[in-house]
């Protein structure tokens, strides 16, 4: 569940604060733009400014929550959505999980 969880975080940090997206903490990172570089950030005054304060409580907050889901995930299926493919697709689809540990 561990390779679920990271990347899951990763998508969906990047998703908020990257420009691409949601341009959340575009603003934080280069606010503006260095002397000489011209129009190097065209949008800037539309980004929110996130400071590493708030940025940090957003990723523990969403690293918490996950917690209780991965549990939950855990003590269902036995194991995480990617690392179930990772096992498919090193293994094959034949391969069964030992599970005597789970009577």
């Amino acid at each position: 569940m561990a390779l679920t969880n990271y990347l899951t975080q990763s998508v969906v940090m990047t998703l908020i604060f990257y420009p691409y997206a949601l341009h959340q903490g575009f603003g934080w990172v280069s606010g503006t733009p260095a002397a000489g570089a011209g129009e190097a950030f065209p949008y800037s005054s539309e980004f929110v400014v996130w400071g590493a304060a708030q940025t940090l409580a957003l990723a523990l907050l969403f690293g918490l929550a996950q917690v209780p889901l991965s549990a939950w995930w855990l003590a269902r299926f036995g194991q995480g959505p990617v690392e179930g493919l990772v096992r498919r697709v090193v293994y094959g689809p034949r391969v069964r999980q030992n599970r005597a540990h789970d009577g």
